[in-house]
């Protein structure tokens, strides 16, 4: 048996059509040693990297202390833990044996003492017993021939050549193909074709429609992945590829699973944890979790359950869950084994945590992740993260001693995570039947190739000197002690003779150079300057004579566009009406196509499953902490401020706790301290009001009529309404007040009373009117939060004091409720009929029977509309009158249906569900 050893034969190689490979195999540094502890007996349970950094960091902790590394060490443990075990494994591979015993070598000093007490094993450590055992005895020469280097010796590293050397001497032949000091290859720049692309993509393009190459024919290229995407849209066979330094969703579990023992708890990470792809925790649980969180925000209000218990939306969800064993049985032990994942986020770890609940929940992590990876239907990568997910649990628990103490806070288990952490690598796909021959390197082209097509020839990747970190003194004591350091610059020499011998083998080198890889630009190969350099300018050709490419045709068909319209007419709609509220009603009266798409035809909005912005936040734990407060107030005035004053950060937080935790991220703190100021004041300034207007609260979020009822409101003309009320109270006269809390500083609000057009107040006075009978509303408005001040029609300003805001609304014709009606009635026809307005970002000044037209004639509530005129005072004229309406996405272009030339590109659309198409 032959066996040919490279140090790049690691992976995917290329071997010509005239090798005999039987009795021969192509090995790299790792087959090389495998081969060789199989046939000495030998077997050294490597561990991962991180696991050895972890073991490693145990190790040096006791020997840190007044060293050169001590600061270092102190910001980031694991990192220079990390550090030190490569300076140590690489200072192995080049023969030293661990020991330093003068003060001058510093660093060395340190790795040694370090090196007493570290006894994990490594390739080096694999090494360094395989070097040992070949030395003592023959174990090879009745069962391999030769060993064939096809390498330069000088890259092989120094305890690698130990070997070799003790192999050649018991009796197998070892020959160094590759002489040292050959003469270097010369290019012959005639048989070099340089072909240029503008971006990457453009190459690969070109190589997929590449139909036949001549034999012995191989690809060099890196990036495989991106490769393959284009080979995959051509349906081409694919070629080998691994991911590099990537975070699948799987590995993230180390970090979200230890996130959820933060405090403040991060909601964003809580929800990311719930909706991993694999989970110990059963997934209907973690949809009905993810969505309760989403819809609420936080965990949910405590209520009073059917058992008499008191417990939130989160802890309900889990109480109704039936947890099951592997028999599908409902048992306490399945609950109390899933619950481990879960008891952690609601855990109270104020004062820290404990060591031992924390390897506790690690451990369990660990048996799900054992178990999974057992499962042969399991995929190759998911079972390559897996184990990598158990490498960073058992680094953790290890590195975890280096704490002091029973109790650990939180941020020095997310520097361990984070220290911990790392992307990794993995497979992706094989060579698929049909496919090119394609290697990562030229130095994987193990026979010569007639034709070298080089894809990816730009930027090559760059090198470090891997001893660099030695002082000349260091490398001088090393020296003196057997140890065999190569020279980098030799390295770098070497590696470039390496290229032009490959190549020169070669019939054919076709040399493919991108520009750019979307916007990053891309740099030039030392083998393009090369060629450059010898041939006095690049011998470029017309990329697509080089080899048979697959005949391509090109279609074009028109494309439909989508084109603004005044209105759809859809036929007869046979519609029944629904149960309306203010928001649909208003959506009805401003964009009917909306209300049709939605309520019509069913057709609602994507729910796009994400938190609530900041903003929307605040107004929702404003809301929840009135409610309480009110609530629990029990319509006592002083009760509510004395809530307010004793127990309001407990109870802020209960709100926060209920519906919005995202106000606990790190980015909102400046925001959560403003508000608390905010809320606080505005609470008190609420109950000012009400004692100056001698008002008795009746609930909060009241609804009309009582949702636990079978009764219905019947509003005339509209039939079937309800609504939910902010804030319901009775004057010193039994007639009802109606607040509706905003939390916002804007006018708008503010201009809707002096319009007299605030159809949400007026829908509300008209529910309660109905609602109770013989009772009246004296009086409805706006109570804005963060202003604290009540913005209304029926209430004067308090003298020298800014909380109520007086405003004289218009005078109109018809009352506004009546508009509504009337406003309904139309629309409703309209429907009926199947002419449904649509109108958006159409000028609708003379578009006769349109509803804009009708307003005046039919008394119906005004449209909200963008004027544009032109002139000043008697010769103001108007020019157009358009639709205003919530667009999905601004046009990027200025919208000019006049002239044909100038189309707009995007049409704009109020309704979401339509987004993306209309482009």
């Amino acid at each position: 048996m032959t066996i040919h050893f490279s140090t790049h034969y690691d992976g995917e190689i290329f071997v010509n059509s005239h090798t005999d490979l039987m009795g021969i195999t192509y090995v790299g540094p790792t087959g090389l040693l495998k081969q060789l502890e199989l046939r000495a007996g030998l077997h050294t349970e490597v561990k991962s990297d991180v696991e050895r950094e972890a073991e490693y960091l145990n190790a040096m902790t006791p020997c840190i202390s007044g060293t050169m590394f001590e600061n270092a060490f102190n910001v980031d443990k694991i990192g220079v833990a990390g550090k030190l075990l490569g300076w140590r494994d690489n200072l192995i591979m080049a023969g030293w044996d661990g020991a330093c015993d003068d003060q001058k070598a510093k660093k060395l000093t340190i790795l040694a003492t370090i090196e007493e007490s570290f006894h994990s094993s490594g390739i080096a450590d694999a090494w360094v017993k395989v070097r040992d055992a070949y030395k003592s005895a023959d174990m090879l020469s009745d069962r391999v021939d030769e060993f064939v280097v096809d390498c330069p010796w000088s890259e092989i590293p120094f305890i690698v050549q130990d070997t070799l050397d003790s192999i050649s001497k018991n009796g197998v032949k070892v020959t160094k193909k590759v002489l040292e000091n050959e003469e270097q290859a010369k290019l012959d720049t005639s048989k070099v074709k340089v072909v240029d692309f503008p971006d990457i993509n453009d190459a690969y393009e070109w190589f997929a429609q590449i139909e036949s190459m001549p034999e012995d024919s191989v690809v060099i290229n890196r990036d495989n992945v991106l490769l393959n995407h284009i080979l995959y849209t051509w349906d081409k066979p694919l070629v080998h590829s691994s991911l590099t330094q990537t975070n699948p969703q799987l590995l993230q579990f180390f970090k979200l699973g230890m996130s959820i023992f933060s405090r403040p708890l991060n909601i964003q990470n809580l929800i990311s944890y719930l909706q991993l792809p694999m989970s110990p925790i059963p997934g209907a649980l973690r949809y009905k979790l993810s969505k309760m969180l989403l819809q609420h925000g936080g965990f949910g209000n405590k209520t009073k359950r059917e058992d008499g218990e008191v417990r939130d939306e989160w802890e309900q969800t889990i109480h109704e869950f039936e947890f099951v064993n592997k028999e599908g049985k409902a048992t306490p032990q399945a609950r109390a084994k899933k619950m481990a994942f879960l008891s952690p986020i609601r855990n109270d770890y104020a004062d820290g945590i404990s060591k031992d609940e924390l390897m506790g929940y690690l451990d369990s992590l660990n048996k799900w992740a054992i178990g999974h990876y057992a499962d042969v239907d399991l995929a190759e990568e998911k079972k390559a993260q897996l184990h990598e997910l158990q490498t960073f649990i058992s680094s953790f628990k290890t590195s975890l001693q280096s704490l002091s103490g029973e109790i650990v806070q939180y941020s020095d288990i997310e520097k361990l995570v984070l220290q911990i952490y790392r992307p990794m690598n993995y497979a992706l796909n094989q060579t698929e039947n049909g496919a090119f021959c394609v290697v990562n390197d030229i130095r994987q082209v193990a026979t010569p190739a007639k034709t070298i097509l080089w894809l990816d020839c730009q930027d090559e990747d760059g090198e470090n000197d891997s001893y660099d970190f030695l002082t000349k003194y260091e490398k001088e004591y090393l020296c003196g002690h057997g140890v065999k350091l190569p020279g980098f610059a030799n390295h770098l020499s070497t590696a470039r003779k390496e290229h032009l011998r490959i190549l020169s083998q070669a019939d054919t080198v076709i040399l493919v150079h991108s520009a750019y890889n979307g916007t990053t630009r891309l740099g030039e190969h030392s083998m393009i300057a090369e060629v450059r350099h010898t041939a006095g300018k690049l011998p470029t050709c017309d990329r697509n004579s080089l080899f048979p490419m697959v005949k391509t045709t090109e279609k074009t068909a028109d494309v439909d566009r989508f084109a603004p319209v005044a209105a759809l007419e859809l036929g007869a709609i046979d519609y029944k009406g629904r149960k309306e509220s203010n928001s649909s009603l208003d959506t009805l009266i401003q964009l009917p196509f909306n209300y049709v798409v939605q309520y019509v035809a069913k057709l609602n909005e994507p729910n796009e499953e994400q938190l609530k912005n900041t903003h929307i936040t605040l107004g929702l734990v404003a809301h929840n902490f009135f409610e309480h407060i009110i609530d629990d107030g029990k319509s006592d005035l002083q009760l509510m401020r004395q809530l307010t004053e004793d127990e309001f950060d407990q109870r802020l937080e209960n709100s926060i706790d209920a519906t919005g935790l995202i106000l606990r991220l790190l980015e909102n703190t400046s925001s959560l301290g403003e508000f608390r100021i905010h809320l606080k004041d505005s609470m008190l300034s609420l109950i000012d009001i009400m004692e100056h207007l001698n008002l008795t609260p009746v609930g909060c979020e009241v609804s009309i009529p009582d949702e636990y009822s079978q009764k219905k409101l019947e509003l005339k003309t509209i039939g079937d309404f309800g609504a939910r009320i902010d804030f319901l109270l009775n004057d010193a006269s039994g007639r009802y007040v109606i607040f509706d809390f905003k939390w916002s500083y804007s006018q708008y609000y503010g201009k809707k009373l002096e319009e007299n057009t605030a159809i949400q107040l007026e829908l509300y006075r008209e529910a309660v009117k109905q609602m109770y009978t013989g009772k009246d509303v004296a009086a409805v408005g706006y109570y804005m939060m963060p202003r604290k001040q009540l913005i209304t029609s029926d209430y004067d300003e308090i003298s020298g004091s800014k909380l109520i805001k007086h405003v004289d609304p218009a005078n109109i014709i018809v009352p506004l409720i009546q508009q509504i009606k009337n406003s309904y009635a139309f629309r409703m026809d309209e429907i009926r009929r199947g002419h449904i307005e649509e109108a958006e970002t159409v000028d609708i000044k003379d578009i006769d029977n349109c509803y804009h037209a009708k307003e005046e004639e039919l008394g119906l509530c005004p449209l909200s509309v963008t004027e544009k005129t032109t002139g000043r005072g008697k010769s103001k004229q108007l020019i157009s009158v358009t639709k205003e309406s919530e667009h999905v996405f601004n046009p990027s272009k200025k919208l000019s249906f006049e002239d044909e030339k100038k189309e707009p590109c995007e049409i704009a659309t109020s309704h979401a569900i339509l987004k993306g198409r209309l482009k």
